[in-house]
């Protein structure tokens, strides 16, 4: 008898096909993670924008509880074409509703609803933060 020392062509297949699988998972789990963060990005810029046009309205914010996307963002009469953008809900889930408040100093700050893949901000005069318990990062 020879002595054995080389892989049979089963030998081979079977740890291209391991090789391959893990190679699939790991593929899998970076484009889901990639989407998570486009998702993240699109929202913060769709908030910098709103956070933008509340500071071209200064004293004459619409403010109120829920506030529909499409909706006035400036009371009426004051620079009528801003309006909250659509969020896309095919990368952050359902309907989202903004919401703007303003203090007793006339400071004003906006947020959503619900969060966007575990982010979620609150943008004011001084720019926009992460809402405490979520990750934005």
């Amino acid at each position: 008898m020879k002595n054995k020392k080389a892989f049979t062509i089963i030998e081979i297949l079977i740890i291209v096909l391991i090789i391959g699988l893990l190679a699939s998972i790991i593929l899998a789990m970076g484009i889901a993670r990639g989407r998570d963060r486009a998702a993240i990005n699109s929202y913060k810029t769709t908030m910098n924008s709103v956070k933008t046009a509340m500071e071209i309205c200064g004293e004459n914010i619409a403010v109120g509880g829920g506030i529909s996307p499409g909706s006035q963002i400036c009371s009426p009469g004051v620079y009528e074409s801003l309006r909250y953008p659509d969020m896309e809900d095919a990368k952050c889930g359902d309907d989202f509703t903004f919401s703007a408040a303003v203090d007793g100093d006339g400071d004003w700050a906006v947020s959503t609803d619900q969060d966007c893949k575990g982010c979620r901000l609150v943008c004011d005069i001084y720019g926009c933060v992460a809402w405490t318990g979520t990750d934005c990062n």
